[in-house]
């Protein structure tokens, strides 16, 4: 989900900088971005069960060697407008439970509960990197804005 237009709006103040440019600073970067790319990526499981640990791993320590701090934002309860969305995609034909043919409460949804096990997996690996993370009271998005703003990172991704 996201806000629709949101990046014609943003494009004239976007800036573009490569990796290698951002030694030394910190930049915010929302985890499901980088997680859930991953998780949608049909692959061989004899290759790897875990894409998202494997690339979250690689991606990090590309960042450290950069001499840039990465702080990961974890999303936390979806708002309101998102829930429902949410629980509408659910509800449909393609999403419904087969094996009890039951349909998913809407409200389980909210909370998130695949990917909160997933996100934890990931900060077991952040906390083994030494990497700093934070749990968003809602949306990452907004925690990246907001640690941006307050100049806690320097940029966000």
């Amino acid at each position: 989900m996201g806000v629709r237009g949101l990046w014609n709006i943003l494009s004239p103040v976007e800036e573009y900088r490569p990796l290698s440019e951002l030694g030394g600073e910190t930049l915010a970067v929302d985890l499901s971005i980088w997680v859930c790319g991953d998780i949608s990526v049909k692959y061989n499981t004899a290759i790897t069960t875990k894409l998202y640990l494997r690339n979250l791993f690689f991606r990090t320590l590309n960042l450290l060697r950069q001499n840039t701090l990465p702080v990961m934002v974890i999303d936390g309860m979806a708002p309101a407008l998102k829930a429902t969305t949410i629980g509408k995609r659910q509800n449909s034909s393609s999403h419904r439970n087969f094996r009890s043919n039951l349909v998913v409460d809407p409200s389980v949804l909210v909370e998130r509960r695949r990917f909160a096990k997933i996100s934890g997996e990931c900060c077991i690996l952040l906390n083994a990197l030494g990497v700093p993370w934070v749990q968003s009271p809602g949306e990452a998005e907004a925690m990246c804005a907001m640690l941006n703003s307050s100049e806690v990172s320097d940029s966000c991704q």
